[in-house]
């Protein structure tokens, strides 16, 4: 009886979370499965990025998609929204690095130019990343905006 309540209760907090990520950014019951199908690594609290593509293209959306696949991140799912870094220095590398590639696909409130390319005043993207505390319980991580300047 006590395990078949650890399991209920570590299936709603896995739903609360899909439930979220769902109503905030539109992914839905394929993310939930992918992401109930990952590996747990006990070393890492190996971060994954959510992102609503607002402002950005087709064209756009599948050059950061490859920029992050190339860059360290795996794939979560196939809805090419959400990605698994190995650990947050990755994450931030890939931020980083993205950012000098391509200022365009970021944004700031006042604008602005980087490598002569303007900065959008409009938010791009909407992201959240959540993390794995342990095996099957995920916690949304109030960080800033991966694409804001």
């Amino acid at each position: 009886m006590e395990v078949l309540m650890v399991l209920v209760g570590t299936i709603l907090r896995i739903l609360l979370l899909v439930w979220m990520l769902q109503k905030k950014l539109g992914l839905g019951n394929q993310f939930a499965f992918a992401l109930d199908c990952l590996p747990f690594r006990e070393e890492e609290t190996s971060p994954i990025l959510v992102i609503d593509f607002l402002q950005m293209d087709a064209g756009q959306k599948e050059m950061v998609v490859n920029f992050l696949l190339n860059n360290g991140a795996e794939a979560v799912g196939t809805s090419g929204q959400a990605f698994r870094f190995l650990n947050w220095v990755t994450l931030l590398v890939a931020r980083d690095d993205l950012r000098y590639a391509h200022p365009e696909f970021f944004y700031n409130e006042n604008g602005g130019q980087f490598s002569g390319q303007a900065i959008s005043r409009n938010q791009t993207a909407s992201t959240v990343i959540i993390t794995s505390e342990t095996d099957k319980k995920w916690t949304l991580r109030e960080v800033p905006q991966f694409f804001e300047y």
